[in-house]
């Protein structure tokens, strides 16, 4: 179904009956400008009671239920076998569950059901298509105020709205003290009928675009009759306006030349984005003039800036555009996703099916399954941190449900292998029986796993699913499992994991004769290694079950009780390790020193260790000094090889490179020819030698960067400096709400949301030198900025701060290359008066000003804009731009909350100049480019003096 702009089809408007979830029929609806999905029925009664959700904070009077479109993630459509409800609504078997979140972790359901499965279906297709539609938007001030007086406008039966209803969503914290301001609005408005008293009630008919333009307009006093009540800020676009208009009108001309001139980007070229014509400037006029006439007067131009027609971004600029996806996978930045499965700590977390969901339906590409032996099967689960788990087959479900439902570009799943043989074989039966067409078994034809041929684009692998693992140097040098009698890894029993002590009920123990020294300085009990995964350990005194093939109950003096600790073997799939693989593999036990058992149990006796509580695992593990975090980091680092050969035969173009490969690479003369080998490290890989280093290796071959194992709270790195050198998949914690994960999810707007975006140039040609220390990149022409902020507005409507007014300051950073990486400026502090904050400069008139004299690659490096409450020190708003899209000129740019969501109608207005830099001995020569007729008329000059120097008659 095609959608136009801003047209909800009437089918959607007028609504269908469903049955709702308690069991009374409910009519369906979207109003005409798709901002909500509402639902009505008999019986209305109060927000809180009827919905069971949290209405915004203004909500006044009686509404009936709603969503937001643009919370909205998915649409689930189910048909019920059996229905246990009464007789009466038995024949209502479709269900259909609307999905929506304000961040990863915290899903809501609003679940409906109907007789008839085409109905459904056309909801179900309808309201994706218009969610996702709206996502992909970006829209001026004005918008979201309709936005937010949609469920007051549809959600309530009246035809009127008050003033103070509409105040109220400019300041709900303050709305005991907004009569005065709903006074201010009511007098100035044009609406006001002169003959007859201000209006406190509206009509709702009235609200349309420039309604509530002008409402914005008088509430923040941009445009006051009297000129003491005139703020710094509408001084300076009362100002703006006088120098572009005359006589107070600005006609067609005057506006072609200010959106030319002021509002273009210079850095565009002039044959893809031609200028405003005269036509295109009547129709603005037209659009906002107050009078309806073809001039702008100054509230008329007021309109325009707050506008859709006045974005700080081009919505078509970040379309999805096929043609760029034809380049091999090293040639993109893909959307990547750090232990998925966990929705909050890396210590003691929860993990959870649906973040899978919902991660993919956001465009992610990349997600990570670690792979555990469970009790019933395969689980997934953060392993060495007594996390929770899920079992692996709901996994694949949730992955097959969901991963092309918004994007079909391929999603990579990273395995971290911790399985036995057997349950690799089942892993990959499971991956095969789900999965079906859509796992990508064998590599393409015209893409063989050979050396020197590139991997295969984005648009080839389309709706495939790949798998990243490590496979074993030679699976001919694989072991048998049955092979060693004495192995510990017997039938039953724990496999021997990456670093993790398994706590378990265990068996009788007797106590064994030999003993060995304490291996450690701390003198914990450790296990010795040696070349192969397993072999008779040294002696050692211990306590072990009375069952020989399984003795993992040990005794130390320094151990406050006895525990059942599983060998860390690191590599350990029966596969025997080279000297390169045993280094990858080394790292003793801490966990044990971490969680201390109380009242240890005698031996002989039949015993359960417990494991530690919440509040015990995070004091011990707040006291690791840095030797010991290093140390757990360790023990999460890649997995294990895969050695079972159904498993290892479906991981084909993103094969885990060994450590003797990765130091082959860094030693080599020449590109690193094998593109099927990626890298994965950790973010703290990256020193400033392997940053030269890896821009040419990314060039051609994949690299996936992983957080440290130390981040225990989930907090995430800056993936900046990854991107600056071409990582493609730079894993963050998606449960996390914070500035690298707001910066991320900016990068992955481009293309449409599609997960897959083009990297600059300069980081796809292997023989262009990108440098940690570069000022200057082969072929790319650096940009300069300028950035003034005029002022904040609305900053109430996000509910900061208490009743008080706001003071707060606005930080202004760049992320580009390391150089000229900077988030040194911040303006002086300002306070909140009414809805307007003012930032002075270093004058009481002037208005702060920061110049970034030279960004070296223009091209996804981002522009930050954080809003901080002087009071608590924490982010009140904030919003990334990249830099080589930016709109300049005069702007009020939408801020975003943690989420990265739009929080309008709060809006910082802002005046941004950019272009390409130039070097002070080069700009003559530009301006003599720029303006060719005043350099000729200039040189003629020139050449008639000195034709007659001393200036004689003849």
């Amino acid at each position: 179904m095609p959608l136009r702009a801003e047209e909800v089809p009437d089918e959607f408007v007028r609504g269908d009956a469903f049955w709702g979830k308690v069991h009374y029929t409910t009519q369906l609806r979207v109003d005409p400008r798709g901002h909500i999905l509402y639902w009505t029925t008999d019986l209305l009664t109060s927000a809180k009671e009827s919905s069971k959700r949290a209405l915004h904070p203004v909500a006044s009077g009686q509404l009936c239920p709603y969503v937001f479109f643009d919370e909205i993630v998915d649409v689930r459509v189910t048909e019920e076998i059996k229905d246990d409800t009464t007789a009466q609504f038995s024949r209502y078997r479709y269900s259909m569950t609307v999905i929506t979140n304000k961040d990863f972790v915290s899903p809501r359901m609003w679940p409906f059901r109907h007789l008839d499965k085409k109905i459904v279906e056309k909801w179900e297709s309808f309201i994706m298509k218009w969610a996702y539609k709206l996502k992909k938007e970006y829209h001026g001030v004005t918008y979201y105020l309709q936005k937010l007086l949609a469920p007051h406008i549809y959600c309530c039966p009246s035809d009127t709205i008050s003033m103070h209803t509409i105040i109220d969503v400019f300041s709900p914290k303050t709305r005991h003290s907004n009569q005065m301001l709903v006074d201010y609005v009511i007098h100035d408005s044009p609406f006001k009928d002169q003959k007859s008293a201000a209006p406190v009630l509206l009509k709702k008919a009235w609200l349309h675009e420039n309604m509530l333009a002008d409402i914005i307009i008088s509430a923040c006093k941009m445009a006051p009759k009297k000129k003491s009540q005139k703020s710094l800020q509408s001084r300076a676009l009362s100002e703006l306006f006088a120098s572009i208009c005359n006589d107070g009108i600005l006609n067609d001309e005057g506006l072609k030349n200010f959106l030319n001139e002021t509002q273009r980007d210079p850095r565009l070229n002039e044959e893809a984005y031609r200028k405003v014509f005269t036509g295109t400037a009547r129709r603005l006029s037209r659009r906002y003039s107050v009078t309806s006439s073809e001039y702008l007067d100054f509230r008329g131009f007021l309109r325009y800036l707050l506008s859709d027609d006045n974005t700080e971004l081009n919505p078509k600029r970040f379309q999805y555009d096929e043609t760029s996806l034809t380049e091999p996978l090293s040639a993109y930045y893909i959307n990547s996703s750090h232990n998925t499965y966990q929705i909050d700590e890396q210590i003691y977390g929860h993990a959870d099916v649906e973040i899978y969901r919902q991660i993919l339906l956001s465009g992610c590409r990349c997600i990570e399954l670690d792979c555990w032996d469970g009790n019933d099967g395969i689980e997934i689960l953060h392993g060495n941190a007594f996390c929770s788990s899920v079992p692996f087959r709901d996994v694949c479900y949730a992955i097959k449900e969901t991963a092309f439902k918004t994007s079909n570009l391929p999603v990579l799943l990273s395995i971290e292998n911790h399985c036995n043989k057997a349950n690799q074989k089942r892993m990959a039966q499971i991956f095969k029986e789900i999965l079906g067409d859509l796992l990508l078994t064998d590599a393409l034809e015209d893409h063989p796993l050979e050396p020197w041929v590139c991997l295969p684009s984005p648009l080839k692998l389309r709706n495939k699913i790949l798998l990243k693992g490590k496979k074993p140097s030679s699976e001919m040098r694989t072991m048998s499992r049955s092979d060693t009698s004495s192995s510990i890894l017997s039938e039953g029993g724990e496999e021997a994991t990456n670093g993790t002590p398994t706590v378990e009920e265990v068996s009788k123990v007797e106590e064994k004769k030999e003993k060995v020294p304490l291996a450690t300085e701390e003198r914990r009990a450790t296990l010795q290694r040696g070349n192969a995964i397993i072999r008779k350990q040294s002696p050692m005194r211990l306590r072990s079950v009375t069952n020989p093939e399984n003795p993992r109950v040990i005794k130390g003096p320094d151990l406050p009780g006895y525990m059942s600790v599983t060998r860390r073997f690191g590599l350990a799939i029966m596969a025997e390790l080279d000297e390169e693989e045993q280094k990858e593999s080394k790292g003793s036990v801490l966990l044990p020193k971490l969680i201390p058992i109380q009242n240890p149990i005698p031996p002989g006796e039949q015993h359960k260790l417990l494991k530690a509580s919440l509040s015990a695992l995070r004091n011990n593990a707040s006291q690791l000094d840095t030797s010991q975090k290093n140390q757990i980091a360790e023990m999460h680092k890649n997995g294990l090889a895969v050695t079972d050969s159904t498993l290892s035969h479906l991981i084909n173009y993103l094969q885990t490179m060994s450590p003797k490969e990765k130091e082959a690479a860094k030693n080599s003369k020449i590109p690193y020819d094998v593109h099927y080998k990626m890298r994965s490290e950790s973010e703290s890989c990256l020193d400033k030698a392997d940053f030269n280093w890896s821009t040419g290796f990314n060039a051609l071959n994949l690299t996936r960067i992983y957080p440290k194992g130390t981040r225990f709270s989930s907090d995430n790195y800056n993936p900046w400096k990854h991107w600056a050198c071409g990582c493609q998949m730079v894993a963050l914690n998606f449960q996390t709400r914070n500035p690298p994960m707001q910066l991320n999810q900016t990068l992955f707007e481009e293309n449409g949301r599609s997960g897959y975006v083009l990297k600059p140039k300069c980081l796809r040609d292997p023989n262009v030198k990108v440098d940690y220390y570069s000022t200057r990149i082969t072929g790319v022409i650096p940009d300069q900025l300028e950035v003034t902020v005029i002022g904040a507005f609305m900053l109430s409507s996000l509910g900061a701060g208490d009743q008080k007014a706001l003071v707060s300051h606005v930080q202004v950073g760049l992320y580009d290359m390391p150089q000229d990486t900077t988030q040194d400026f911040c303006t002086p502090k300002g306070m909140e008066n009414g809805l307007v904050t003012t930032y002075t400069g270093d004058t009481p008139n002037e208005f702060p000003k920061v110049v970034f004299e030279e960004v070296v690659k223009p091209e996804y490096a981002f522009l930050y804009f954080n809003i901080v409450d002087q009071k608590s020190g924490q982010t009140v708003a904030q919003r990334f731009l990249p830099v080589h899209k930016l709109q300049p000129g005069f702007r009020f740019v939408v801020l975003r909350d943690s989420a990265n969501r739009p929080a309008g109608p709060a809006c910082l207005l802002v005046r941004m100049k950019v272009a390409h830099f130039l070097a002070p001995a080069a700009q003559v020569m530009a301006e003599k480019f720029a303006q060719p007729l005043d350099a000729l008329k200039a040189r003629e000059e020139l050449k008639d003096k000195f034709a007659n120097p001393l200036g004689y008659s003849f």
